[in-house]
């Protein structure tokens, strides 16, 4: 198979899974939903509009990676940066999770930076959903100036306590369909989540990194 069509088949089986199974349990929850108000059983069509909700976002994100890939293919990503108080970014991520998981956040309310705001957004959202995937959630979004403060870059860290990338991923974190074999067979993923955000991160001037947090756990 040439490069282009192995890359569609690669795309397609992403799709196929990973918009195909919360596609499903949407349809299932909404007749459930549909079923559980004409019987007048109202928190049985909460809990049901809550899955929906939940996988309507999931499908949302998986199309924003495989849309961000798509467009990376003919070329490098291209950014429309605009200064933004990225404060008001980071609680907004924060709190499109639930109340239970939410981290803490320390960002200074004058820090802004100069970026795209969907791309911010992206970026953040990523990070968060990866914490959640692999983690057990982060712990917490620290944002400040970057080094001496006077280079007019800022950090933003996405903080969780969990097991730390194994050294075998460590190599290959950031490239397209990156995934570890302890992990792959019980989380669902595409693999995308981190090179797209490091080509954003790219596209805004910025980069992505990981360190090690202490005692345990990961610091993007």
């Amino acid at each position: 198979l040439g490069r282009a069509n192995a890359f569609k088949i690669d795309l397609m089986g992403m799709l196929g899974h990973e918009i195909g199974n919360p596609l499903t349990s949407v349809m299932g929850h909404a007749q459930v939903g549909a079923e559980s108000l004409a019987a007048g059983d109202a928190e049985q069509a909460r809990r049901s509009l809550e899955v929906v909700e939940r996988n309507a976002i999931q499908i949302r994100l998986v199309l924003h990676d495989i849309l961000t890939l798509v467009s990376s293919e003919s070329g490098e990503l291209v950014a429309r940066p605009e200064d933004v108080v990225v404060g008001h970014h980071v609680r907004a991520a924060v709190s499109a999770l639930p109340p239970e998981r939410q981290p803490a956040i320390v960002c200074p309310d004058s820090l802004t930076a100069r970026v795209q705001p969907s791309h911010l957004d992206q970026m953040l959202a990523n990070l968060l959903g990866n914490a959640e995937k692999y983690a057990g959630g982060a712990t917490s979004v620290e944002v400040a100036e970057s080094g001496d403060g006077h280079d007019g870059r800022i950090d933003i860290s996405v903080i969780d306590g969990g097991p730390g990338v194994a050294g075998a991923l460590r190599e290959n974190l950031f490239q397209r369909f990156s995934r570890g074999s302890e992990t792959s067979g019980d989380v669902s993923g595409t693999g995308l989540g981190l090179f797209i955000t490091r080509q954003l991160a790219h596209a805004n001037s910025g980069r992505l990194s990981h360190r090690d947090a202490s005692p345990t756990g990961s610091v993007f």
